[in-house]
């Protein structure tokens, strides 16, 4: 699960990007993985496979990035924080 937080919509754009990278991974080793939730306040991704977790165990915790997001007009650098919480 992946949930935004601090940052407003460009933790929320950070999140759809980042889910989007972990798809493609779950893809690429063979492990099938769907969306089944994409609330506003998180994103659930169901992984089944033979033991999916070991790919993505060290992805669980606090996400971080400083960037000047495509929303952004004036050029600023925003920071962006999410959780990624493994259930």
């Amino acid at each position: 699960m992946i949930l935004p937080g601090e940052g407003g919509e460009d933790s929320r754009l950070f999140a759809e990007q980042l889910a989007d990278i972990y798809l493609k991974h779950a893809k690429a080793n063979g492990i099938k993985a769907e969306r089944t939730d994409t609330a506003k306040q998180r994103i659930r991704i169901k992984l089944t496979g033979e033991d999916p977790l070991k790919f993505f165990w060290k992805e669980r915790g606090t996400h971080r990035v400083q960037r000047c997001p495509p929303t952004e007009q004036k050029g600023r650098i925003h920071t962006s924080i999410l959780n990624v919480a493994l259930v």
